[in-house]
């Protein structure tokens, strides 16, 4: 799903369930999955330099475990995707 607006843009992944876990981590949000939990990853872009029209970065990324609330994790695309690897999901459609 993606939503934008004039300031942000806002991405997350379909539903995504927990169909095995490779390796434990510690990770804020990702600690406490088990296998038959469903999550959303999600990622709010906004712009960075001095106009609306450079590049976007996002600010955090937020894990959204059985519909319960966001939970603020990591900050980068290689620290969610160290997490991410740590498990085996099956895309919900």
């Amino acid at each position: 799903m993606e939503v934008r607006t004039d300031r942000f843009t806002v991405m997350e992944t379909k539903p995504l369930k927990v169909k095995r876990i490779i390796k434990k981590t510690k990770a804020i949000g990702f600690d406490n999955l088990k296998v038959g939990d469903v999550i959303r990853v999600a990622s709010i872009l906004r712009p960075v330099g001095n106009t609306s029209k450079g590049a976007s970065r996002p600010e955090y990324f937020y894990v959204k475990v059985n519909d319960g609330q966001y939970i603020k994790t990591t900050r980068t695309y290689n620290t969610i995707n160290a997490c991410l690897d740590c498990f085996e999901f099956v895309v919900l459609e």
